[in-house]
């Protein structure tokens, strides 16, 4: 299959906003195509962050004494909607294998530090719900999402993942998930991401879940949908106009990372940037 892998480097340096991750991937191919080569690169093509932007800086390079040791890298994982018709084993394959391919990606790409703090697991048929309203099919989505959770947390791109995470479970859905990881000796959620526009009012059922689950409430900004499928043709153009051996139509993301660097004793971030799977349908 087809692949091009995309990194943007840290872009903390830039004003951002919850959807700056389709220019971000632009800028980035643009400047990569008008790049020096000898001949296009053939598949797959990895365009790793600039020279003069790692996603995360070598140890020592850029932070006081004081903070070194003391960054803390969170990954999120958002994956793509299955195709249409896809099975639900099959979808949970694809899935397992699009985190390990994202993972072993962010380890080429970030440097330091090595180890992954935490890494969140982004479902795009999860959004919350403070009521808890089921869906008719909340059976089969939850199988689907316990099961591709047991294969990352077991996959060996996740070795030097430290705590594992969800974003928008509600709270029968996190108990769900909790029991699950407890029935299966696998690693629980340590923490549960909720949109800033739904976390000021979280049920009581939910922090009192937190509570007895040891699980943390965090508010995150990232948009619902955070990289349009219609916007990867915009994205790519000047990637596939310099890899002409290359499909020239036809590309969707497979997944993507959020990385953010943290330095912990002083609660601010030290970079932030995106890396991007695309294959071609």
């Amino acid at each position: 299959m087809d692949m091009i892998v995309l990194s943007t480097g840290n872009v903390s340096h830039e004003a951002q906003g919850p959807q700056d991750v389709g220019p971000d991937l632009a800028r980035r191919a643009a400047a990569w195509a008008d790049e020096p080569r000898a001949a296009a690169p053939a598949a797959p093509v990895r365009i790793g962050p600039p020279a003069v932007a790692p996603l995360v800086a070598p140890r020592g390079a850029a932070w006081d004494a004081e903070d070194d040791g003391r960054l803390e890298l969170t990954a999120k994982i958002f994956f793509a909607w299955p195709a249409p018709g896809t099975a639900p084993a099959a979808a949970v394959a694809g899935r397992v294998a699009a985190a390990r391919a994202a993972l072993a990606e962010l380890a080429l790409t970030a440097g330091q530090p090595k180890t992954v703090d935490i890494l969140v697991l982004s479902f795009p048929e999860i959004v919350f719900s403070p009521d808890d309203e089921d869906d008719a099919d909340e059976g089969a989505l939850l199988a689907a999402v316990s099961d591709t959770w047991l294969g990352v947390t077991r996959a060996p791109e996740a070795a030097g993942v430290a705590r594992f995470a969800v974003a928008e479970f509600s709270t029968a859905r996190l108990a769900a998930l909790v029991a699950f990881c407890a029935a299966q000796s696998c690693p629980r959620p340590a923490l549960n991401q909720i949109n800033v526009r739904d976390c000021c009012a979280l049920p009581p059922s939910l922090l009192e879940l937190a509570k007895t689950a040891d699980v943390k409430l965090v508010a995150h900004n990232d948009a619902f949908d955070v990289l349009p499928q219609t916007a990867v043709a915009g994205v790519l153009a000047p990637v596939l106009a310099a890899c002409p051996a290359l499909p020239a139509a036809g590309w969707a993301w497979a997944w993507l990372v959020k990385a953010t660097v943290i330095v912990t004793n002083r609660g601010v971030v030290a970079a932030n940037g995106w890396i991007a799977g695309f294959s071609h349908q």
